[in-house]
């Protein structure tokens, strides 16, 4: 289990976060609070909030902006550099802890959250106070003349379970698919999501799946690779040449997980005849009806997820993602086809 400290400062318009209990999924929770937070924000006129990344208290440079290490992690980039110290971006982003204080009391008086001393996690603010190495700083910026700020009443929407599984067999035509992880990946953390309600798989093979679907189970599976129509999915043999799955085997697979699998997106050529198959067991299903090519299928990815990390339904995020493809110029944007299980 794990607990959210949290501490205003209405002087300097701050709010402090921290977050305790299960080190696997704190990450996740802090993103879910971030993203109320985010909401709120977008109710209040004038408000204007920052986000920062606190470094270590033995650095010279005490924080870094969020988006300078997302902006970083699209690019490639593995490290990031104060001049003193370098840094994993990942860790950065994933609020990972390097020593904890003996002090675990977090109501006590003075500087609250100094209970992590030398702990790296996810700021939003600005001007990062020197007390106390935190896991959210929320600090906001108003107009001098606000409007009103309204009641807000919400809750914490659960974020969904997603699996990635990409496949590019020998022999068979590169596409972008690192591209294409990444960008969904960057997509959902731009709305909240952490790492762990995100798994990723490339190179797949079919037992693979197998023991994924029961190490992970997730409530939406998203499979990036070639398609063959009639003649299946494009996976991968152990020695990494191609191997074709008809649909009604992997619609069998995936009714084993329909408990709690909700929506499979097959984002290849010709999928809509496995997409076919497997809705007969799962509720939402996307398939292309036609040859797509990379960048629609990135850009459709792109709209898609950025609609389900916002909360939004399959159905609005199918037409999210389609406008995704019709919003960058490209005449494709009537491929992906959503199917409903009757």
């Amino acid at each position: 289990d794990n607990k959210a400290y949290i501490k205003a400062d209405l002087e300097d318009a701050k709010i402090f976060i921290r977050i305790s209990g299960n080190s696997s999924t704190r990450r996740s929770f802090l993103s879910a609070i971030r993203t109320t937070f985010a909401k709120i924000h977008g109710t209040i006129s004038g408000l204007e909030a920052c986000q920062y990344i606190p470094l270590p208290s033995d650095d010279s440079k005490q924080f870094v902006e969020y988006d300078e290490l997302m902006k970083l992690e699209a690019r490639g980039k593995q490290e990031f550099s104060t001049g003193k110290r370098d840094y994993v971006i990942r860790d950065l982003l994933d609020g990972v802890e390097e020593r904890r204080s003996s002090n675990s009391n977090p109501e006590s008086r003075g500087n609250t959250y100094n209970i992590f001393q030398k702990e790296v996690g996810q700021v939003v603010g600005n001007d990062i106070i020197s007390q106390g190495n935190n896991l959210g700083t929320q600090y906001n910026r108003r107009t001098q003349n606000p409007d009103p700020e309204p009641q807000v009443k919400g809750e914490i929407k659960p974020m969904k379970a997603i699996l990635l599984l990409a496949a590019n067999p020998k022999n068979t035509h590169p596409l972008r698919l690192q591209e294409e992880e990444r960008d969904i990946k960057e997509r959902l953390r731009l709305n909240g999501y952490g790492t762990e309600p995100i798994k990723s798989a490339g190179a797949v093979r079919l037992r693979d799946i197998q023991q994924t679907l029961l190490d992970f189970n997730p409530q939406i599976i998203h499979f990036s690779g070639h398609g063959g129509g009639e003649d299946g999915l494009a996976f991968e043999e152990i020695d990494g040449t191609l191997k074709l799955t008809e649909g009604e085997a992997l619609a069998e697979l995936f009714e084993l997980f329909s408990d709690r699998l909700e929506c499979v997106v097959l984002n290849a050529c010709y999928s809509e005849v496995q997409a076919q198959e497997i809705v007969q067991h799962i509720d939402y299903v996307i398939g292309m009806d036609q040859e797509i090519g990379d960048k629609a299928a990135i850009e459709f990815a792109v709209g898609f997820y950025g609609a389900i990390g916002a909360g939004k339904d399959y159905e609005r995020a199918f037409k999210m993602g389609c406008n995704a493809i019709h919003l960058a110029g490209i005449n494709e944007h009537h491929t992906p086809k959503l199917l409903r299980k009757v």
